[in-house]
C-alpha cells in the first residue's frame, strides 16, 4: 500500500466486534482503558520518532515504528498498523529519506484513531 494507506480503515470494525465478544460485559471498560494507555504510548512514540527521523536515527525508527504497528495492531487501528508496517519496513532498510513525512501522515492517523475509538 502507498504512504497514504488507500482502502485501509480507520478502525477495523472485525476486530473491534472481536474484543467485545471476547471482553463480554467487561468491553466497555477494558477496550477503554486500552485505549488510554495507547493513546498515552503512541504520543510519545510519535514524537521520539519524530526526533528520530529528524536525526536520521533508522534504529530507533525501526524500533518505534515497530511498537506503534504492534500496539496499533491489538486495537485494530487498520491506518496507523499499515502506516507504521511501511515507516518500519523503509527504516529497517536505513531509507530514512521521506520518513519525516510519513511520520507525519502517521501522526494524521493517530488523531484519527483517536477520534474512532472515542466514538466506540
Amino acid at each position: 500500500m502507498s504512504a497514504d494507506a488507500p482502502g485501509a480503515r480507520v478502525l477495523n470494525p472485525f476486530v473491534i466486534d472481536e474484543l467485545r465478544e471476547s471482553l463480554g460485559e467487561d468491553a466497555p471498560e477494558v477496550i477503554g482503558t486500552a485505549a488510554s494507555r495507547f493513546a498515552a504510548r503512541s504520543a510519545t512514540r510519535l514524537q521520539a520518532a519524530h526526533d528520530a527521523a529528524a536525526r536520521g536515527d533508522a534504529a530507533l525508527l525501526a524500533q518505534l515504528a515497530h511498537q506503534l504497528r504492534g500496539g496499533a495492531s491489538q486495537l485494530g487501528a487498520e491506518r496507523m498498523t499499515v502506516l507504521a508496517a511501511e515507516l518500519e519496513t523503509m527504516a529497517r532498510l536505513g531509507a530514512v529519506d521521506g520518513a519525516a513525512a510519513l511520520v507525519g501522515r502517521l501522526q494524521e492517523a493517530f488523531v484519527e484513531t483517536q477520534a474512532a475509538l472515542r466514538a466506540l
